[in-house]
This record gives C-alpha cells, structure tokens and sequence, in this order.
C-alpha cells in the first residue's frame, strides 16, 4: 500500500539503503483513508498517564519533528505547524482539559490551557471557549507527502497491482507475492503488508481483527472572509484555508461500506462544527458558500482503536503454544511467540494516521534492519499483532 503507512514505511527502509517496491492497488500514493487534502495533527490525551497515552504522546511529539524534519527535505509544501486549538465546547469537556492540566505535567511547548481571549487571538477569529493549545502542532496535506515519500532513488512503485495471495518458500527464506490473476509480482526476503482492512484477505493475516469505519470531509470555497490561522478541534475540526477552500469534518460511519459522497454527509459535517463554532455559520450558509465538495474514504482501526504493527504472527502455532491460557492467564511460558519468518503488518491507525505512521514506519525498519526499538517492550505489546490472540486464548474464544 502506499498511504501514509506504506509511505513512511517505504521512506524509513529506503533511507537505511534498503531495496524497496511500493505495490498500490490504486493509481497513484494515497487513493484510500490517506487521500484527504488536508488532516490534522493531533491527539487527544487522557485525563489520567495511562499507556494508551504513553502511546498518543510519543507519536505525537515524533511526528512533530518527522514533519519538520520532512518538509526541509522536500519540495513540495505538506506541512503548515500553524498550531491546534482544541476547544473547551462543553461544560464536560472543558473539565476534561482542566483535569489533564492538574493531573499531568506537560511543558508549554506541548500543550497549555488558555483563555479564550488569547485563544481568539491565535485562532484569528473570535472564540467563545477556553481550551487546549498546542504550538507545534498543525496540518498536514497527506496526499502531497504520501508522493513525495515514495520518490526515493531506492523505491520503485508499481500501481494499480493488488496482492492476492503470499507464498513463503522455506528452504530459500523468500516470499512470492502474487496478484488476483496468479502471476508473480516479486520475490523479497522481507513483506509489510500496509493495506489497511485488505490486509485481513490475506491467508497470514485473516485472523486480525480490523473495524472498517467510513468517513467523509467537507471542502467549503465561501465569500465570506473567514481569517482562521490555527487548526480548531472540537466535535470534529476545521483547518486554515488551503487553496481557497476551507476542509472540515469528518463523519463517523460504521454500517456504509462505499465511499459516495453524499450531502447528507455535509450537512453533518455542517452541523456539527457550527454547533460549536457558530462564527463558521456564514460561512457555510448558501448565500456565501461558491463551492462545497468532499472526500469519502474508509478508515481502518481496530477493536482497541490502537494500530496493528510489528511481525505476522503465526495464529496457529501461536495458539497451539499458548494454549494454558485458557485455564491460567497469570501462566508464566519459557519460549517466545512464534511468527511468520519477514513477514510484518502495519495498519489500523484509523483517523490518527498522520500521528501514528511515522513512528510505526520507524519501529518496523528498526525490525527488519536488526536496529534497537524506538518503542518500549510495554508499547510493543500493546500494538501487537498478537494481542487479540492472546486475548481470545484467555477469553477461552479461541
């Protein structure tokens, strides 16, 4: 694949002097969850220090400098740091924010509790609500760097070419990877499968557990001067003007499996943001609005919406090996797990991509190049491919 995980995949391997092919059903970088214009980074904390947050943390503060670091390098602009507000909107999440201030102790540089005076000051327009700002945070126009990554002296990319089956050949420790009509695309020592929810249709990787979750954003071009100079996160968010035109979402969709945009879609985008940020209104009212487009794609997460990266188990052997742990979940094993010989997965990072996917890309070239992990044991584990094995042995499911 060769969105956002599959890029930066891609880019971390070839920078380690690594031989890469990028294989994309589609006809170009980023024709599926990773294709919006624009998408922000951000990540919403807990109120309380917990390992999803020990995740969310570092993936944010590298994806920072991986973004500022990325655009010195390329040409083409991707990457605005112009700041996120994430706004206070309601009584209940306004606490929330409190909290997370008197209970953990973050620098400024990452987030700060305003006022909304001086969030309005930031913002460029007026704000109604205190809320969470964080400066070196922003936008990012992921079809734009999805391009850029895979123009690498050591990537070669092959496009619309989808991966039906992999065939792993013991004696010389390759893989073969075949498309829908049997003919071999390549061979490698090493495969990450990036392909979001068409992972599962893969005979290794079937028995992951993924949740394909639909998602439609807006693009508003209006009359109506609307200076906004920070990315504003509240139920939904809204971007600074690119091109002319304003994107804002996204909708939530768990039961639509087609990716039509529909203007009923917009209208819950609409809704939606004006509920909170009622100075959007004339904005996106009829008289004023010149153009209203959109994008609609499927996202692909997982049950514990944390993403699905690191070496392919082997479901069989792994389950025959921890069979006690459906009698003795405490149960303490001498051996290790058992995978699939270069084989590795990296997807479901559903709408926190343009956080996760650089430091995922940077974990799986630690793997397969032998380098020591950017993450913690603790971290790894709880993005395994593994886990839901080990989940379903203890839950007697499996």
């Amino acid at each position: 694949g060769a969105g956002l995980s599959g890029a930066t995949t891609a880019h971390a391997l070839a920078d380690r002097g690594q031989n890469i092919l990028v294989i994309e059903k589609g006809g170009e970088p980023a024709t599926g969850g990773s294709g919006n214009p624009q998408g922000a980074l951000y990540n919403k904390f807990s109120t309380e220090f917990n390992i999803q947050t020990a995740y969310a943390l570092g993936n944010l503060l590298f994806s920072q400098a991986y973004f500022q670091r990325m655009q010195s390098q390329l040409s083409n602009a991707f990457w605005s740091p112009c700041g996120v507000i994430h706004v206070g909107w309601s009584p209940k999440e306004a606490q929330k924010q409190s909290d997370l201030v008197a209970n953990n102790h973050y620098p400024k540089a990452l987030v700060e509790q305003l006022s909304s005076d001086k969030l309005s000051e930031l913002a460029g327009i007026p704000l109604p609500y205190s809320g969470l700002y964080f400066p070196a945070s922003g936008w990012v126009a992921p079809k734009i760097l999805c391009q850029q990554l895979v123009d690498h002296p050591q990537i070669r990319t092959q496009y619309n070419t989808q991966v039906s089956q992999l065939v792993y050949d013991q004696p010389s420790g390759q893989w073969s990877v075949f498309d829908f009509n049997n003919n071999l695309i390549a061979t490698a020592n090493n495969v990450v499968v990036c392909s979001a929810s068409d992972a599962i249709a893969l005979d290794q990787l079937g028995h992951l557990k993924t949740k394909p979750i639909r998602g439609q954003v807006s693009l508003v071009s209006s009359k109506k001067d609307f200076p906004l100079k920070t990315v504003l996160c509240g139920e939904g968010y809204i971007s600074p003007q690119q091109n002319g035109q304003f994107c804002f979402g996204a909708t939530f969709d768990l039961k639509t499996p087609n990716c039509e945009v529909r203007d009923e879609d917009h209208q819950i985008n609409i809704k939606q943001l004006t509920s909170w940020l009622t100075s959007a209104k004339e904005v996106l009212a009829p008289p004023n609005t010149t153009t209203l487009a959109g994008r609609a794609s499927i996202r692909c997460t997982s049950p514990d919406y944390l993403p699905i990266v690191g070496k392919a188990p082997n479901c069989d052997q792994q389950i025959e090996r921890f069979s006690k742990l459906r009698y003795d979940a405490n149960h303490h094993f001498e051996c290790g797990g058992a995978y699939h010989e270069g084989l590795f997965v990296n997807i479901a990072h559903g709408s926190k991509g343009l956080s996760s996917c650089p430091l995922a890309a940077e974990f799986i070239a630690s793997q397969i190049c032998n380098e020591p992990s950017p993450l913690t044991l603790e971290l790894v584990k709880a993005i395994s491919p593994s886990r839901f094995i080990i989940r379903d042995l203890i839950r007697r499911k499996r």
